[in-house]
């Protein structure tokens, strides 16, 4: 598949054909990469008309300087110039649903937000997770807080180490609104009229019989090494403006997840009597990746996020190690840097350090000095 300025891109070999068809419907009409780096200021405030509810003529109306995507998915010089500051206040109470349903990842892959990489704790406080100093390098550490749950659990014929927890509870029409936030937010200017109806419903805290089952996620969970450093939204337009299909595709591509839905709610397909003819035919785009995946597969599933109700979750974390490697490991006193003699017991784990680059912990050396720095 190929977009933008002639870039190649990929997709999982088992979504070749899905891939095809999307094409054969819709094209790139936007693609939004989170800046590394701060960006030229927009609109000034006397200039300012709210994307969400209209008001303009009003520079005490924009006060603050609402970021384009949320801050606590990493994006920190990505702000929107069409978003009124009770707007701002009144979707950005979502955000919590978000990291409830995002969980420990947003620690586990250090995303910084407004204060910083976050402390995860599980529902029950049965793990806590946090990047903190090992030794001397930044490491994610994930510890067993209460162990009458056994949360670690180790498969010495695998070499696979699993994580149980519970999430928080978040409510799903809150989640699917600070996507569909966020998929709005990326509309041209020229296009963004056209959603109005789809304003009035991200924006009231009605319960309307009529979302039920129009809010459902595509939902992809990539293996780790195709994650996004940073937050990449895909805005795909059809090509047949006379197609019963919605007007646009929005994708979100945040480290190893990925949500896509329909924009609904498009005025020219609310004219055509696209939401009157029953469930639509529509076809997705599967991942988009920027090498080769070779072999590898993903998951995915359809979420429907219509409900109001409080959703607990269950999730596992899984680490795989080389079954052998693991009967070779001995014991190691952290404190002393003594090597004990005791055999690795993976039943008795109850916390881990990940860290990554070129470092490496400086553990002291037995009969030195305990301080690691030296």
């Amino acid at each position: 598949m190929t977009g933008n300025e002639n870039t190649a891109f990929f997709t999982f070999s088992q979504y070749w054909e899905a891939l095809e068809n999307f094409q054969q419907h819709y094209d790139f009409q936007n693609i939004v990469v989170t800046p590394s780096e701060a960006q030229p200021k927009g609109k000034s405030k006397s200039e300012r008309v709210c994307r969400f509810c209209g008001k303009k003529d009003d520079p005490g109306a924009f006060k603050s300087v609402p970021h384009l995507l949320p801050e606590m998915l990493g994006n920190k010089f990505l702000f929107s110039d069409f978003e009124c500051d009770k707007c701002n206040q009144q979707l950005s109470k979502y955000e919590n649903d978000l990291a409830y349903f995002l969980g420990i990842f947003r620690t586990l892959f250090r995303i910084k937000g407004k204060r910083g990489i976050p402390t995860f704790n599980s529902k029950s406080n049965t793990i806590r997770a946090k990047d903190e100093d090992f030794y001397g390098v930044r490491a994610f550490n994930v510890e067993e807080t209460n162990h009458q749950y056994k949360s670690f659990k180790f498969d010495k014929e695998k070499g696979r180490c699993t994580i149980t927890y519970k999430k928080h509870s978040y409510v799903p029409i809150n989640l699917y609104k600070i996507l569909f936030k966020i998929a709005l937010s990326i509309l041209p200017e020229e296009e963004a009229s056209l959603y109005s109806r789809a304003y009035q419903f991200i924006l009231s805290d009605q319960k309307f019989d009529w979302v039920s089952g129009m809010c459902k996620t595509l939902y992809f969970d990539l293996p780790f090494d195709f994650r996004m450093a940073q937050p990449v939204s895909y805005l795909f337009k059809k090509r047949d403006p006379g197609a019963k299909i919605p007007t646009h595709i929005f994708m979100l591509h945040f480290q190893h997840m990925i949500f896509q839905f329909p924009l609904h709610f498009h005025a020219g397909d609310i004219q055509s009597g696209l939401y009157q003819t029953g469930e639509v035919d529509l076809p997705f785009c599967p991942p988009i990746l920027y090498r080769d995946p070779a072999t590898a597969t993903c998951y995915s599933e359809i979420r429907d996020l219509s409900s109001h109700e409080k959703r607990e979750e269950e999730e596992q974390m899984s680490f795989d190690m080389d079954p052998e490697y693991l009967t070779q490991l001995g014991v190691m006193n952290p404190d002393t840097g003594e090597i004990t003699g005791i055999a690795f017991k993976p039943e008795e784990l109850v916390r881990m350090a990940f860290y990554e680059g070129d470092g490496m912990p400086r553990f002291p050396k037995f009969n030195d000095t305990k301080d690691p720095s030296s």
